[in-house]
């Protein structure tokens, strides 16, 4: 018979989106404290289950960037696991809470997002010695979060935090 066509179907893609969502909402688990959708074990190194990368954070995002929607419960899911991040949890943009703060303002959760960012603000003098100048974990994505997270908010403060760390970068 004939090869099977490699071709986007563009008709085809509610339905497949719609099958992947109710995949991925039937495999969430919120009574779980440690991750809220399955994925490979790197979740755990990160920032607990919820950052950008590999955890909630990245899966929330996915699906509304996609036009899946949004998932209240899960996202109050992220909330919560992110203001109780243990001290020291990963500050960076992929593998830790800045990913986080930007997703919950992506998402249209400006308050959640700046008591996120506010922790990540905290503790960022503490954090620099073992900070790299990567985008993943370093001063790089940090740089750039607080840069848009400053216009978003028209806020000078982390306008100018981001413009000290470009310098430092």
């Amino acid at each position: 018979g004939p090869a099977p066509s490699t071709a986007l179907d563009p008709e085809g893609w509610p339905d497949a989106r719609a099958s992947m969502t109710r995949a991925i909402l039937r495999s969430a688990d919120p009574t779980r404290s440690d991750r809220l959708f399955p994925g490979g074990i790197e979740q755990f190194a990160g920032a607990g289950g919820i950052d950008l990368a590999s955890g909630a954070a990245g899966v929330l995002y996915a699906l509304d960037a996609t036009g899946a929607g949004r998932f209240p419960e899960h996202e109050d899911w992220l909330v919560e696991r992110a203001r109780r991040a243990p001290a020291g949890s990963p500050l960076g943009f992929s593998r830790g809470l800045h990913g986080v703060a930007y997703v919950l303002d992506r998402l249209g959760r400006a308050d959640d997002a700046r008591a996120v960012l506010d922790r990540c603000v905290d503790e960022l003098d503490g954090a620099r010695p073992v900070l790299g100048l990567d985008l993943a974990s370093g001063l790089s994505g940090i740089a750039l979060n607080l840069a848009h997270l400053g216009a978003v908010a028209d806020d000078a403060g982390l306008r100018d935090l981001a413009w000290e760390l470009t310098g430092e970068v």
